[in-house]
């Protein structure tokens, strides 16, 4: 009987870590909540690497996320406070995921620091 849960438990959270990285939120501050969804997602992925490769893509583009939040009337050319909090998110995400499952990154090396260095050289990561 504990192996029977243990399996339901194990599918279970699969079948929810595939529905997190797999939603694709309008809203910035769903996008947060998703940020904070996928870095909980780390101890999962330690035993069950399925969706990490999507997760870590989504938290690379999460990088770059464009400013919504910024009022059309406003002329400088900074970001606003919200879209600063989901790259930052992000970012401490990202190095929170890959100390926590380095071994299972490892054969994606080559694919992971493409996508990095094309989300560091867009021109809207750091605006002027």
């Amino acid at each position: 009987q504990r192996v029977q849960i243990r399996n339901d438990v194990c599918s279970n959270i699969e079948q929810l870590a595939s529905v997190i990285v797999s939603w694709k939120p309008v809203y910035l501050f769903l996008k947060f909540r998703r940020a904070n969804l996928i870095d909980g997602l780390k101890y999962f992925w330690r035993y069950n690497p399925a969706s990490l490769l999507q997760g870590i893509d989504s938290l690379l583009n999460y990088l770059t996320e464009p400013d919504d939040w910024r009022p059309a009337n406003q002329q400088t050319s900074g970001l606003s406070g919200e879209t600063i909090g989901l790259r930052k998110k992000s970012a401490v995400a990202l190095v929170s995921v890959s100390k926590q499952v380095p071994h299972h990154l490892v054969p994606w090396l080559s694919q992971l620091s493409q996508a990095t260095q094309r989300q560091l050289s867009n021109p809207t990561l750091l605006p002027a």
